[in-house]
């Protein structure tokens, strides 16, 4: 039986997203091929769930010590050349004797560095949930040409802020060329996934090999207790505060008098009552996903119209999945699953407000229960996506 290992460098517990799809096909897997979830953690640990194995290896503690101002730098450094870390990450890989490496989210404590080492000796299928091969930190439309946002839907110059982050680009662009050869060459023997059809088209005109597109795979609702709740006008934030449009849908909350429930880190906590709009948002902390899917069942919109391009969100298909209607924008990856619900429901990348009172009045009269039951019957389930990566593993 051949032994998988999945690699992804934060338990879901953590960061929910990525980490939480890699843990999910890594539990599916386990059911087929022997398969071991590793990840990092404060200690090296070892535990078992049902057939799947669980093993943390220690973080580095050099990095979280160094000053915030040159932190971000540091990362990318650290991330192509931190030599003496890719190894320690590769001896305990190797002493787990996995047949075929699976790579979600690395980056950050295990370097990319690891990569090239792992493809001389192992079969490396790695999964993309973001962009980050292609600039270090999120991507926006004003990283693109006019041309490339143009085929892809998108009005140029339209993101906030674009002529100040347009002069910083114009300073940063050479090094984001130079990272991205070497990452090529890094990435050079293995297999690379997008998760969704317009990751693929991007990274593909940053000259990016995609060997397939696999869209992730999200359970079904089983949530008996939970279907005969009224939805009501609320409107579901879930995520952080960068790149996500928060403060777009604030200011439409603000002028159409919407509360709001608000779920996320203490940085949209801070962001809140900095700009004294507490009164528009209702705050309920970092919730688990249960409970998260139980606030998706209460409301009739859970909002994910991010101003970056956003890969394949999570929370909008889990929305779907659980009867919400996702607010979405054109830079992300669901807007043509979305676009099938309804039009209206995708906004424009750099809109600054628009209007939540309209969305209610119609979709409260016209709920589109069978639009949305058949979008749902096209996502993939867990064992859906774990099909289609057969081919590939």
């Amino acid at each position: 039986m051949t032994r998988i290992l999945v690699l992804n460098e934060l338990h879901p517990s953590e960061q929910p997203g990525a980490a939480t799809i890699a843990y999910d096909y890594a539990l599916g897997l386990s059911a087929q091929e022997k398969t071991v979830f590793l990840y990092t953690a404060k200690t090296s640990t070892k535990t078992t769930i049902g057939n799947l194995e669980m093993v943390s290896i220690s973080r580095s503690a050099f990095l979280p010590k160094l000053p915030t101002s040159v932190r971000d730098y540091a990362k990318v450094f650290l991330d192509l050349l931190n030599l003496p870390r890719a190894l320690n990450v590769l001896r305990q890989i190797n002493s787990l004797r996995p047949d075929q490496i699976w790579i979600h989210q690395i980056g950050n404590d295990i370097p990319r560095l690891l990569v090239p080492f792992l493809s001389r000796r192992y079969k490396v299928l790695i999964t993309l949930h973001d962009f980050g091969l292609i600039v270090p930190r999120k991507l926006y439309p004003f990283d693109l040409t006019d041309s490339n946002l143009k085929s892809l839907g998108i009005l140029a110059n339209r993101a906030p802020g674009f002529k100040r982050l347009k002069r910083y680009i114009k300073l940063s662009f050479f090094f984001h060329i130079l990272r991205r050869k070497i990452l090529k060459f890094y990435f050079r023997n293995t297999k690379l996934i997008s998760i969704s059809a317009l990751q693929s088209e991007i990274y593909m005109k940053f000259g990016f090999q995609i060997s397939g597109v696999v869209s992730n795979g999200i359970d079904f609702c089983n949530c008996n207790s939970l279907t005969s709740l009224t939805r009501n006008n609320g409107v579901l934030f879930v995520g952080r505060l960068i790149g996500k449009g928060f403060p777009r849908l604030l200011r439409s909350a603000q002028r159409d008098a919407f509360k709001l429930r608000v779920v996320g880190d203490a940085d949209i906590e801070s962001y809140l009552s900095e700009n004294d709009i507490t009164r528009h948002a209702t705050y309920m902390g970092k919730l688990s996903r249960n409970e998260v899917i139980a606030e998706m069942h209460k409301v009739m919109f859970v909002y994910v119209a991010s101003d970056c391009f956003d890969v394949y969100p999570t929370v909008g298909l889990e929305a779907i999945r659980h009867g919400a209607i996702p607010i979405t924008s054109n830079t992300t990856g669901i807007r043509d699953l979305v676009k099938r619900i309804d039009n209206s429901l995708i906004l424009e990348v750099g809109e600054e407000v628009f209007s939540l009172s309209k969305l209610f009045d119609f979709f409260v009269k016209n709920y589109p229960k069978e639009q949305i039951e058949k979008v749902n019957s096209q996502i993939n389930s867990v064992s859906d996506a774990l099909e289609e990566y057969s081919n590939l593993i």
